[in-house]
């Protein structure tokens, strides 16, 4: 009976362990739901520990809740600590940010207080203006991290030489060593550029040829005076079959007027009077309008066939891309003048095009 006894007790015990450790974590994990109540906590416990005159267990609880909330008066009592712990350079830095984010309800005489500390820590570290043409850039000081370019004020770092760089994938590292002193401030630029803008690595023990420098190629814009020339083509054919289209068709009414005039000799074999033996004078006159009419008919065609032709010559030589040759003599990159000349008669019309494009 005692051996289950013992049994029992201890299987009691065990489970009263597991309770007790899931309550533990479940009263932590609620804690850390709130990040801000938990900050809180931690600050009055440093406030209430500094009271009893533990700075340094002060410091700690403070610590802790900066690193869980960041704010103007946890960032000031924090830097006051560090302060007089030893500490000017993250006491710069607390009481720095305390006076960018200070509340507008602060009382003047707190703020004069924390900007008076500030001066203090000031005078024992130095400052660096830290600029990056590349925004987003992590910042390392000495190997570590600070923050991300732009930064929003100095940043401070202690006394003597100090490795300032920029780092950002695909770009270049640049690297600046700078001696810093006390209570100055040294400005920084740091360039970061692409990777593939630097020349390719030459491999030892080959010698590697001076770049040879090459004159770009010179890009001479296209002449204009094709297109002034194929757009007075183009309407002057139109203009041409326009005219030759309007008589073409007078004529034709002439044509059918004479014809209704003339009656055939024979109705049998539809022959025309104008094929007998004595033709009427009026048959004269319809030969000379049937030559009319196909001649300007003619010139019609020419005129309309000369307007596409300069249209799609035109639209070709702005559109389609084309190298001209280099000029050889001098004036020969000037081109030579285009002349465009048409005629039109009772016998037909052309159009033409003369110079050098």
């Amino acid at each position: 009976m005692l051996v289950h006894r013992s049994k029992r007790s201890r299987i009691v015990l065990a489970f009263a362990a597991l309770a007790a450790a899931a309550a533990v974590t479940l009263s932590h994990d609620s804690r850390g739901a709130d990040p801000g109540k938990e900050a809180e906590e931690h600050y009055l416990r440093g406030k209430a520990l500094l009271k009893t005159g533990d700075v340094k267990g002060a410091y700690l609880e403070y610590k802790a809740s900066w690193d869980l909330k960041q704010s103007y008066d946890i960032a000031a009592n924090l830097g006051n600590l560090e302060l007089d712990q030893g500490m000017p350079r993250d006491a710069a830095e607390h009481l720095a940010f305390a006076l960018r984010t200070v509340a507008v309800n602060v009382p003047e005489e707190k703020v004069t207080a924390i900007r008076g500390l500030l001066d203090r820590a000031r005078q024992l570290v130095g400052a660096a203006t830290v600029k990056v043409n590349i925004a987003g850039a992590e910042i390392f000081v000495d190997g570590v991290s600070v923050g991300r370019s732009p930064l929003t004020g100095a940043l401070f770092v202690d006394p003597g030489k100090r490795a300032i760089e920029a780092r950002l994938s695909p770009y270049v590292t640049d690297k600046k060593v700078v001696d810093v002193a006390r209570a100055s401030t040294v400005p920084v630029e740091l360039v970061l550029a692409l990777a593939l803008a630097l020349a390719p690595p030459v491999a030892s023990g080959s010698a590697s040829a001076p770049p040879v420098a090459t004159a770009p190629p010179i890009v001479r814009p296209k002449s204009m005076i094709p297109v002034g020339v194929g757009v007075a083509a183009a309407a002057a054919g139109l203009g041409v079959g326009i005219v030759g289209l309007v008589l073409s068709g007078s004529k034709s009414g002439e044509v059918s007027r004479l014809q209704g005039e003339l009656v055939p000799l024979d109705t049998k074999s539809n022959r025309s009077v104008c094929a007998a033996g004595a033709p009427p004078a009026q048959c004269a006159d319809l030969q000379s309008a049937f030559i009319a009419k196909g001649s300007f008919r003619n010139l019609a065609i020419a005129g309309f066939a000369t307007t596409g032709v300069a249209t799609l010559a035109t639209l070709a030589w702005v559109f389609i891309p084309g190298a001209k040759p280099a000029a050889t003599t001098p004036g020969a990159d000037k081109p030579s003048p285009v002349r465009a000349s048409f005629s039109a008669g009772p016998g037909g019309g052309s159009v033409t095009l003369s110079g050098q494009f």
